[in-house]
């Protein structure tokens, strides 16, 4: 495990107590002077920037960020904004070069791609001497509270590392922006290393702030080109909530600037509000969480037993590899509570059957329990938007009942599957014609399944079902599952 101990501390570099700021040091430390170049007065996020560049729609491009526990928790933008999801704003980074200071949201030489098949991004920044690299990927992070207990949970960590020659400025920005427009901040604080929002901690830093500005939207970045900064810790107010604040510590040469964003609490903190006054621990400036490479490492291990596409181009095998990551990552609550255009119970039965199709079992059986848990005495399996799952059961039951533990999911399974079945022959819990068709499909693969648990019947009573909807689908003999 890797710790937020200062990666810089045995470096050749700049001493990390050299104030980022300092004129007076600036030379030794290779930070911008005074620039002649206008620096933008707002810097938008990439997706609005672009948009506005090209006089175009809001294209809205970024990757989501998690893990297998906590699905996806933030996202991504092709600059490294990153943005925790129900936060209402996002994390930039600016670089102090000794020509400028570089922001990837609007600068020409920066590149992303993705570490191996896991969902770790990397974004590549072009400075003068080289570049600057930025790793964001979700983790299972844990931090020491004061009162003795431990902070526990998920959350993102952003790393810095500078690869050129010589030291530079990096600036951790939090910014009332979402990824694809304006968001809110009402107070904005620092401590150490420990920054907050809105009275919740917000990131912690592997080394304590040295300076920062903090100040009304459209005002940060030309203040921190002229070097206008303030004291590194304090509390910052706004009526308008739209403060922003750029965090800076020194980067020298080689060194590394890991960055902690614990998953958002909002919702979970206003239920508690209505219930009781409790709060849930905050991560502090102690903290342990894996590398880039460790993640990058366990991902393949979930995802090893998944099914494997060779083809020439082995640029589609990267796609599906990618894409196998990106469906454990959808494969929790959050996906099916989330709001859209399609109703719960067809995204349930959609990600079942692709999980089945691509043989990721693990998330299947955790799937498959809470279904039950949410079937209702006449078989219906209530969503959040009130829609049935019912299909959804059927996918997820065909591999659990002929897998290793058939005997010991038979007995959870069998009932309500039958149950299930009996409802859909009812017309029930295939609302849509999309539904439908995965209905035909998850019947004609779970068949098989129970005739492997001794359920001949249940079976029969499955495929004749298969073949009544088949013809009202519409699909051909050819493309019977």
């Amino acid at each position: 495990m890797a710790n937020n101990t200062d990666p810089s501390s045995s470096s050749s570099g700049a001493s990390t107590e050299q104030n980022p700021l300092d004129e007076s040091q600036g030379e030794s430390a290779g930070l911008p002077a005074k620039s002649s170049v206008e620096t933008p007065s707002r810097i938008e996020p990439y997706a609005l920037s672009r948009a506005a560049a090209n006089d175009s729609r809001i294209v809205r491009n970024w990757a989501p960020l998690g893990t297998v526990d906590a699905g996806a928790i933030a996202d991504c933008d092709p600059a490294g904004l990153v943005q925790m999801r129900n936060e209402t704003w996002c994390l930039d980074w600016w670089i102090g070069a000794e020509d400028r200071w570089h922001h990837p949201s609007i600068d020409a030489a920066v590149r992303q791609r993705r570490i191996g098949d896991s969902p770790v991004l990397e974004t590549a920044m072009r400075v003068p001497g080289g570049d600057i690299i930025q790793r964001v990927f979700g983790v299972r992070a844990t931090s020491a509270v004061s009162d003795g207990s431990l902070w526990d949970d998920s959350a993102v960590i952003v790393e810095i590392e500078n690869l050129t020659a010589v030291p530079v400025a990096l600036a951790l920005t939090i910014r009332p922006y979402l990824l694809d427009g304006i968001g809110s901040i009402t107070s904005l604080g620092s401590a150490g290393s420990v920054i907050s929002v809105d009275g919740a901690v917000a990131a912690v830093l592997s080394k304590s702030v040295a300076r920062r500005v903090v100040g009304e939207l459209g005002t940060v970045a030309t203040r921190l080109a002229n070097a206008d900064d303030e004291q590194p810790d304090g509390t910052s107010t706004s009526a308008a909530s739209c403060l922003e604040g750029a965090f800076v510590v020194a980067l020298p040469h080689t060194a590394v600037v890991r960055i902690l964003l614990p998953r958002s609490t909002r919702n979970e903190a206003s239920s508690r509000s209505k219930k009781s006054s409790a709060q849930k621990p905050a991560p502090t400036a102690q903290w342990d969480a894996p590398d880039a490479g460790a993640i990058d490492a366990g991902w393949a291990a979930h995802t090893k037993q998944a099914a494997r596409v060779e083809l020439p181009d082995s640029t589609f095998d990267r796609v599906v590899a990618r894409s196998e990551s990106l469906l454990l990552l959808a494969a929790t609550d959050e996906f099916f509570a989330a709001s859209g255009t399609a109703t719960a119970a067809l995204r349930a039965a959609e990600l079942c059957d692709t999980l089945v199709r691509v043989g990721l079992t693990e998330p299947l059986g955790p799937i498959a329990r809470a279904l039950l848990g949410q079937q209702r005495l006449r078989g219906s399996i209530r969503m959040p938007d009130r829609s049935d799952a019912t299909v959804a059961l059927l996918h997820v039951s065909a591999p659990l009942l002929a897998g290793k533990q058939q005997e010991l999911w038979a007995e959870d399974l069998v009932g309500p599957v039958a149950q299930a079945i009996h409802r859909l022959s009812k017309g029930h819990g295939v609302a849509s014609p999309s539904l439908l068709r995965s209905a035909v499909i998850a019947l004609g693969r779970v068949a098989p399944s129970l005739r492997a648990v001794g359920q001949p019947e249940v079976a029969d009573a499955a495929e004749e079902l298969a073949s009544t909807l088949w013809e009202s689908v519409g699909l051909s003999a050819a493309a019977r599952p």
